[in-house]
């Protein structure tokens, strides 16, 4: 009988960005994350980090990734013209053909197609407009013998909150007020799925608020939410929980523990708002990712003191 998974090897690389990768490291988009491959690239530089987006699998030496990085972006690498990023991650066993620094599944399946042998690429390479074609004809056809089933059609969230604004019917007509006071209306629906979401994660201490906690609210807990009423995922959220958080700290709801306010934002901003609490231009400056760097400055309640 197969072993169960031991999940308590499994690590975080921001939380020892010195300690050598295995192949139970979890890497995410933190400063430390990538703090922590740099330092690996020194030790390792042929070691390959795998990279799985909407498209493709990719491997790639951590010493071409922190030279891709470094000159441009992580989406350099990518082969799939429009192809994102979905995850990063280590092997104990993964390994690359000698003088292989970058090597793509769906291009070794174009390069198979065409005829043509694997070649062992220094570099990336973006797929041709032959491949794209070929690619293109084959999906049509699939789609031709597999008919599309009938539409789903999800409801909104203000067709299945309406139990969620009642029972946080205090707390939404609270801070509804408080955002209109400030001049920035806000959505009730929102803020009663910011407070469904939060109820549903359980936690010990409701008040106690971080940037680890609202960015796992953010990306984990909202969706959650809406993937288990079978609503369609709303517009808005990042901006709602903006000022939510803004009531939160002006209304007293924040334990003094709790990380600052404009910290808490910092998770907003690096998913897209700027300062104002707005989304950002496109051509505007990104915002590098601190959500799950450790954070060692004043706390909320210091703040507070220091200001009075």
């Amino acid at each position: 009988m197969q072993d169960k998974l031991d999940f308590s090897r499994f690590w975080d690389a921001h939380d020892d960005v010195e300690r050598p990768f295995d192949g139970f490291v979890m890497v995410c988009a933190c400063i430390d994350c990538e703090t922590a491959i740099r330092n690996e690239a020194r030790r390792s530089p042929q070691r390959p980090i795998f990279l799985k987006t909407g498209f493709d699998r990719l491997a790639v030496t951590l010493e071409y990734f922190v030279e891709t990085i470094d000159a441009g972006s992580v989406e350099d690498l990518l082969y799939v013209e429009d192809d994102w990023v979905r995850d990063l991650y280590f092997s104990d066993d993964g390994w690359l053909p000698y003088r292989t620094r970058w090597f793509s599944t769906a291009c070794a399946e174009d390069e198979k197609a065409d005829g043509r042998k694997v070649r062992r690429r220094q570099v990336a390479t973006r797929q041709s407009k032959r491949a794209r074609a070929r690619r293109d004809a084959e999906a049509r056809a699939w789609a031709k013998q597999h008919p599309p089933g009938p539409t789903v059609v999800l409801p909104t969230l203000a067709e299945v909150i309406g139990p969620a604004r009642h029972e946080h019917h205090e707390t939404v007509v609270a801070a509804t007020e408080w955002c209109l006071a400030q001049g920035r209306p806000a959505d009730p629906d929102l803020i009663a799925l910011i407070c469904a979401a939060i109820a549903a994660g359980r936690r010990d201490q409701p008040d106690l608020w971080t940037r680890e906690r609202v960015s796992e609210l953010l990306t984990c807990e909202l969706r959650n939410w809406c993937s288990m009423a079978r609503c369609l995922h709303p517009d808005g959220q990042r901006e709602a929980l903006w000022m939510f958080l803004g009531f939160l700290a002006a209304t007293d709801r924040l334990d003094p523990a709790s990380h600052p306010l404009d910290r808490l934002r910092d998770v907003l901003r690096c998913a897209g708002l700027g300062d104002d609490g707005l989304r950002r231009p496109d051509d505007a400056p990104a915002f590098r990712c601190e959500c799950h760097r450790p954070y060692r400055g004043p706390t909320h309640g210091e703040v507070g003191a220091a200001l009075e």
